[in-house]
């Protein structure tokens, strides 16, 4: 089972000097993918069930519509490049229907690199998907 939060390792003389050998980012770097096609009935946990097969899941959503209906999207982030590209590199059967798979494009003023949290409001998607609104509907 995986652990979204791998502990630090114990210091080192290494670890004191200026250059430390052990960053955050060195040891994960989220990637956020975008789930389009979903089917209505298709729940986060589904979701999430379907990528921890192949990878950590640090943050996974289904949307829905501030009534709760479901929007037909959702969002998944992997905890290495590695996992995400292992679900991208082959069509996805999520509840019984292929889904469209595709990186999440965060905005670029952001300044994240792309390893940031579903929670970001810097998110956004490329013009060319349509809008169904933003995160922030959800809070």
């Amino acid at each position: 089972h995986c652990n979204p939060h791998p502990p630090r390792p114990a210091p080192t003389i290494a670890m004191l000097s200026p250059e430390p050998a052990w960053t955050d980012n060195a040891e994960v770097c989220p990637t956020k993918l975008f789930i389009g096609g979903i089917s209505r009935r298709t729940t986060t946990k589904q979701l999430r069930d379907h990528f921890s097969t192949c990878g950590c899941v640090l943050d996974c959503v289904a949307m829905r519509q501030p009534d709760g209906r479901p929007r037909g999207f959702g969002y998944v982030t992997m905890d290495s490049p590695a996992a995400a590209e292992h679900f991208l590199s082959r069509p996805q059967m999520i509840d019984n229907r292929y889904v469209d798979l595709k990186p999440a494009v965060p905005d670029a003023s952001a300044g994240n690199n792309g390893c940031g949290t579903l929670s970001d409001p810097s998110f956004r998607l490329p013009a060319r998907w349509p809008t169904h609104g933003t995160t922030q509907d959800l809070l």
